[in-house]
């Protein structure tokens, strides 16, 4: 382009200049936002990813808190519970020796009392007819084994029974039976079959099952004939079989009370249930049951 005049000339550059100085302004605001909403959008992020990893914390300390209270909780419940029972251990030891038999106290009668207590009948028929006739059920426990007519036991040893809440009121109703074969005795068979037992209340508890957290039976027991077993002892199975009304392993057999003297007891009639301890009393509460005078009951 040509310029008639000098000055239109002069003019021409300095709008040229105006207008690239225009366009810089432009670009450098343009990226002085550009900038500004970068920086906007990392803090967003680094604020965002704040709030992540607090939040991460804060559940991963809430479940550490939780863990440490229910360890705490479960502590003082086996506290409280393995305290318990040595308070009723003790209280019943300070009762005194143990019955000699809870026979039926009817004149003539031999029999085991309904309930396992002295000064009890075997049953309303027997008291009613001074020993000639039993009622119904008497007779079918006389039939099942657990009653008995002629035979009278001793029931000096005191030992400890550990098992479920659901096969603990099945005991307490019907008594102990001896599985008819190794397959079906609970917890195995290391002594042969039997009932099995321990002096060792710590010893019994290792053995209490189910959700409520089990029961320990504390019996009087006729050990009778009892037969030592030592380590790899040839009859450890078969001691029954030699005469022997019962066997004891001064070191147990193995399994959770390895380590710890256990019994093995032949016949469930020299048994004897004269006390019930709850593991965990709010445990056995929260499953409908409590136990009164030592035996297991249902509340109403």
């Amino acid at each position: 382009m040509e310029y008639t005049t000098r000055a239109e000339a002069i003019r021409a550059m300095l709008e040229q200049a105006d207008a690239a100085l225009a366009r810089k302004q432009e670009e450098e605001k343009a990226e002085a936002k550009r900038k500004a909403e970068a920086e906007a959008k990392q803090e967003q992020a680094d604020a965002a990813l704040a709030r992540k990893l607090q939040q991460e914390e804060e559940r991963a300390e809430a479940k550490r808190k939780a863990e440490a209270e229910a360890k705490r909780k479960k502590e003082g419940e086996e506290a409280e519970a393995k305290r318990k029972a040595e308070a009723e251990a003790k209280q019943k030891a300070a009762q005194g020796p143990l019955p000699a038999c809870a026979t039926c106290n009817v004149v003539g009668c031999s029999r085991m009392s309904w309930n396992g207590k002295i000064n009890e009948q075997c049953c309303r028929t027997c008291k009613s007819s001074n020993g000639a006739c039993h009622g119904p059920e008497c007779e079918k426990r006389a039939a099942d084994g657990h009653q008995h007519s002629h035979q009278t036991f001793a029931f000096s040893s005191e030992l400890y029974h550990a098992t479920s809440l659901e096969a603990a009121l099945r005991i307490q109703a019907e008594g102990f039976r001896v599985p008819k074969g190794p397959s079906q005795q609970k917890g195995g068979a290391l002594l042969g079959t039997g009932v099995y037992a321990s002096a060792t209340l710590q010893k019994a508890i290792k053995y209490c099952d189910g959700p409520e957290g089990g029961i320990v039976f504390q019996l009087a027991v006729d050990l009778g004939k009892c037969k030592t077993l030592e380590e790899n002892d040839p009859m450890m199975t078969t001691w029954q079989q030699h005469g022997y009304d019962s066997a004891w392993a001064p070191t147990g057999a193995g399994g959770r009370g390895a380590g710890l003297e256990e019994n093995c007891m032949k016949d469930p009639k020299r048994i004897k249930i004269i006390n019930a301890i709850a593991v965990h009393t709010t445990k056995l509460e929260q499953a409908g049951y409590k136990i009164v005078c030592g035996e297991i009951v249902k509340v109403k």
